[in-house]
């Protein structure tokens, strides 16, 4: 009645229906004409690439089509709202990296409204033209995936989105940063490891590493701050070895009671 069309996190289909009568189901409880329906259902399934599963049952299907076909049945009869309860969180990293792009594109081509609920940080930023932050029942923040990404409200978000390193103030005075804040944020791709050390940069000790393929994220000791950065998937840097460590400022947060604040930067 409200043209609202829904998308469960478990698929929801029935296992006694093919595909072609899965997508159907609004329509046919509508009781639209058959042609109607066929015409409609016909232009879905050539959207989502199923037009080669119309004839299988659920159980025939992987995983990533049960979830297109589940899309299939909710956009059929163009819904002006569409609302998405956690709908990759049932599959493998490789498929939902591939959905990903299918849900985007998809969502351009019919124009609909989608409410997407995630727990996947990055999969919420890769999605989203705007990202809601919702923590005990409130909204804490909302706008731009970047900019939330880049500006998060206070620590919450700050630490939701994406990997961030906090540096209590006193483990950093020796940058001279002005202003009125407890807490440094700093992303880990905003912190370089050098191996010669020199008045500006602070001085660590690398610690475990983590090979991630494109990638490796290396573990730092400074002071008595453990940071995360990440590295060139080429370069080794051997456990205990002293190191420099230098920190992209322009792109550092800064907090005051877990709320973020405005400072000045030195120009180093």
């Amino acid at each position: 009645k409200r043209s609202v069309g829904l998308v469960f996190q478990n698929y929801a289909l029935y296992p006694h229906l093919t595909v072609y009568q899965n997508i159907a189901i609004p329509l046919t409880v509508e009781k639209k004409p058959v042609s109607e329906i066929k015409k409609s259902v016909d232009e879905v399934v050539e959207v989502m690439q199923l037009h080669d599963q119309v004839g299988k049952f659920p159980k025939q299907l992987s995983g990533g089509q049960q979830q297109r076909v589940a899309l299939a049945r909710a956009v059929v009869k163009n819904p002006k709202i569409l609302l998405m309860d956690e709908p990759l969180s049932n599959l493998d990293t490789r498929v939902r990296v591939d959905l990903r792009g299918y849900l985007k594109d998809t969502q351009r081509k019919l124009g609909i409204t989608v409410i997407h609920v995630t727990h996947d940080q990055e999969e919420a930023m890769a999605l989203g033209d705007s990202v809601v932050v919702v923590h005990k029942g409130e909204i804490v923040q909302m706008g731009k995936p970047r900019e939330v990404y880049g500006k998060p409200n206070d620590l919450f978000v700050a630490g939701f989105l994406g990997g961030i390193n906090l540096f209590p103030r006193e483990s950093i005075e020796s940058l001279g940063i002005e202003g009125d804040y407890d807490t440094m944020g700093i992303r880990n791709e905003d912190i370089y490891i050098v191996e010669k050390k020199d008045p500006h940069q602070l001085s660590g000790v690398a610690g475990y590493s983590q090979f991630l393929g494109a990638q490796t994220l290396l573990n730092v000791n400074v002071g008595d701050v453990k940071i995360m950065t990440r590295i060139s998937k080429d370069r080794k840097i051997k456990h205990g070895t002293e190191v420099g460590v230098i920190l992209d400022l322009k792109n550092a947060v800064f907090f005051k009671n877990e709320k973020r604040v405005d400072v000045k930067i030195p120009s180093l």
